[in-house]
This record gives C-alpha cells, sequence and structure tokens, in this order.
C-alpha cells in the first residue's frame, strides 16, 4: 500500500460524520460529495422481497448479465461464492443458455454450478483458461483485493475474445471516508460493510482514472461507465431494513445513497 494511501478511521470519529442518526423518525447522513442523505423513516415501503427485486433489476451489473449475446461463454474473476450462478433463472429474461466458468482464490459453496472453474490469485496468477475463449468477463469487486491490478486486468485481456466485453466493478474511493459498520451498529443498524476499511482484505481505494488506464493499457477500450446510484429506491430500501431489522436491504439501500460503487465496461478490440 502506498504511503499516502487512506487508512482507516477510527468509529469514534466517524460520529462527526453523522447528522441526526435515527432522530425523529428520520435518518439523516452527510453524503460524500457535501450532500445531506435524508431519509423520512415514516413513510411506507414495499416487501422486502419487491424491494430487493428492484434493486438488482436497474443494477449495471445484473443488467450486463441479462444482455449478453445467446450461448456466451461468460468469465467470473473473483467469483466469491458462486452466486452469480443463480442468475441464469432468476429474473427475466431466464439464460440458461449462458456457459459460465469461475475463478477465484478459494472455491466458493456454489462452484459446481460453473463449468469449469480455476482456484488463483488474480493479482500474481494465469488461470488455466486458454487465451480469446470468452465472449465476456466478469471482474466484481476484485481490483479492491489485489496489489497487482495490472496483472488482473492482462489476465481479463488475455481470455476475452476480441469483441468480447469486460463488466469491472469496484467501491468508489472516496469510500473510506463514509461511516463505518462498527459506528451504525453502536446506533442500533445492522448492515454489512459500507466503508472501505469495514473490509479487511481491501488493499486500498482506487481512482476512476487509474481503473481505466489499467485496463486499456491492457489493450481494452472503455465503452460505457460511471457510479452506481438509484435516488429513488435507497430510502425505501434502508427504510424497509431498519424497520424489519433486515441486513441485506440496508446494506443495499446505504450503498446506494452513498453512491459507493463504480463500474465501467470495456471492449476487446477486433485484431
Amino acid at each position: 500500500m502506498n504511503d499516502d494511501a487512506p487508512t482507516a478511521t477510527h468509529p469514534a470519529s466517524n460520529q462527526t460524520r453523522l447528522t441526526h442518526l435515527l432522530e425523529r423518525g428520520r435518518l439523516s447522513l452527510a453524503g460524500i460529495d457535501g450532500q445531506t442523505i435524508d431519509i423520512d423513516l415514516t413513510l411506507p415501503y414495499r416487501r422486502r422481497d419487491v424491494l430487493i427485486e428492484a434493486y438488482w433489476r436497474f443494477h449495471p451489473r445484473y443488467l450486463f448479465f441479462k444482455s449478453l449475446p445467446e450461448r456466451a461463454r461468460l468469465a467470473d474473476l473473483g467469483a466469491g461464492s458462486g452466486s452469480l450462478t443463480f442468475w441464469k433463472s432468476w429474473g427475466e429474461p431466464e439464460r440458461a443458455d449462458l456457459r459460465m466458468y469461475a475463478a477465484d482464490l478459494v472455491k466458493g459453496e456454489f462452484f459446481e454450478r460453473y463449468l469449469d472453474f480455476d482456484l488463483v490469485d488474480l493479482g500474481r496468477q494465469t488461470t488455466k483458461f486458454p487465451s480469446g475463449v470468452f465472449d465476456a468477463v466478469i471482474v466484481s469487486h476484485v481490483i479492491d483485493h489485489v496489489a497487482n491490478r495490472v496483472a488482473l486486468a492482462r489476465e481479463a485481456a488475455r481470455i476475452a475474445r476480441p469483441g468480447a466485453t469486460i463488466f469491472v466493478e469496484w467501491s468508489r474511493p472516496e469510500s473510506h471516508r463514509v461511516v463505518d459498520r462498527a459506528t451504525f451498529a453502536a446506533s442500533g443498524i445492522r448492515c454489512g460493510p459500507i466503508n472501505f476499511f469495514d473490509d479487511e482484505s481491501h488493499v486500498e481505494p482506487v481512482e476512476d482514472v487509474a481503473t481505466t488506464a489499467t485496463f486499456e493499457a491492457a489493450g481494452l477500450r472503455r465503452v460505457a461507465g460511471g457510479q452506481i446510484a438509484n435516488d429513488y429506491l435507497f430510502p425505501e430500501l434502508v427504510r424497509c431494513g431498519l424497520a424489519e431489522g433486515e441486513e441485506e436491504a440496508t446494506t443495499y439501500g446505504l450503498w446506494l445513497a452513498y453512491r459507493l460503487a463504480r463500474y465501467a465496461v470495456f471492449e476487446k478490440q477486433l485484431a
């Protein structure tokens, strides 16, 4: 990690970034860009399953997955548990035609759902997959976890065929400044990782410009990207999560409220 890289902040200091936490039926937070995130907790909300479905339906990663070409070969680099495979049958359109492969440091719970998988350190090693065989590659929240992002970008480019698309998603670099999980918990709010340093396996935040430069240097061209946000949905997700003690809904709502994630879509140029 660079000497001038952001460091973890003690939870107590994060209290200064909370405006009025759960006061008079409202949740008010200081946003990353200087704005106030104000959520009225007294308003109604829809069922949890309806809200979670809506969260993913408008998510760039989900749209990328569901829009892939027929019978596309998809590499899931940094596949985690392997839960991405459930999207084949969850939601419309059904994508049973997709041929999915995985790679990660350890075998995930659902890796047997892939056609094949490889266990490698993506920041240091290449996968066993041949060059130029995949129609699409997903690299979701992996670049935050590896020290050698150049190696990761080169591997994604290597296994992609000319014309293939690569979806990259990562935490916004300013995410180290938001309220951390421990502070939320101390205030009675159950949520997953919010602050960058809530995840101890994170290496250091990554700037958007640096991500683009790294993947373009590997022979890819950026064709889309931006922040992942949904200003209509996040208040309802938070209301549901807090009222029902539902950690997933609260986490998704806070991620959208803070706009914590960025994404970019790259294309491998034709030979």
